[in-house]
């Protein structure tokens, strides 16, 4: 049995691919990519597949039947393993403080004081709890949902109190209408009284006078 077990382990460590699965090894497995997702430059098996749809629907995947468009180049070279600071370095580390990738020189000299800084392999196993990334889904469309009806809210207040601006500005149209129309028709009839005062006090002058003149004449 014993002989059994190590014959195992021997032959799925010897096995190399020209085409790992990049995630798995960050998880120190040594999986056989089935897929490449090109604007990821990454190899990808069929359980990481899986992972990366509900992540990334909209990306465009290989399978092996398009084996010969995948870039041999990039899976050799492993290119997003190293750091973009520091060229010759591997990315070993991520920073949850400031979502980042670090090699160890950037840990170091800049993330030193961070409080969460974790093993990239550490990290992967997190991400591929089984139920996160449906969770994850589903708070992100929840959050959607929220975010649209908060827009529609925020619409109808807004045309609401446009309605409302108009309905008093209106109000207010009408009101001074109304003020000045009233203005006009006491003005009117106030000279109208004036005049008529006026008049009828130059009828009872000039009789008086016409009595006083009569009444002298005699």
């Amino acid at each position: 049995m014993a002989s059994n077990i190590d014959f195992s382990v021997h032959s799925g460590s010897d096995v190399f691919f020209d085409f790992p699965c990049g995630t798995c090894q960050g998880n120190d497995r040594n999986i056989e990519a089935e897929f490449y997702c090109d604007q990821c430059t990454t190899f990808l098996c069929g359980k990481c597949m899986k992972h990366h749809t509900r992540l990334f629907q909209k990306h465009a995947t290989l399978g092996k039947e398009s084996i010969s468009k995948w870039p041999v180049a990039i899976a050799k070279s492993h290119i997003l393993d190293r750091c973009r600071i520091h060229i010759d370095r591997t990315l070993e580390t991520f920073c949850e403080d400031h979502n980042e990738l670090l090699c160890t020189v950037c840990h170091i000299y800049n993330h030193q004081t961070c409080s969460r800084v974790k093993l990239i392999a550490d990290k992967v196993k997190e991400v591929h709890l089984e139920g996160e990334i449906d969770q994850l889904t589903t708070t992100i469309k929840t959050l959607r949902i929220q975010l649209m009806q908060k827009k529609d809210y925020f619409e109808d207040s807004l045309k609401s109190l446009k309605t409302v601006n108009n309905t008093t500005m209106e109000e207010i149209d009408n009101l001074r209408k109304a003020i000045n129309d009233s203005l006009d028709k006491l003005q009117k009839e106030t000279i109208n009284e004036l005049d008529a005062s006026l008049t009828r006090w130059r009828i009872s002058i000039k009789l008086i006078l016409n009595i006083a003149i009569t009444q002298s004449n005699s």
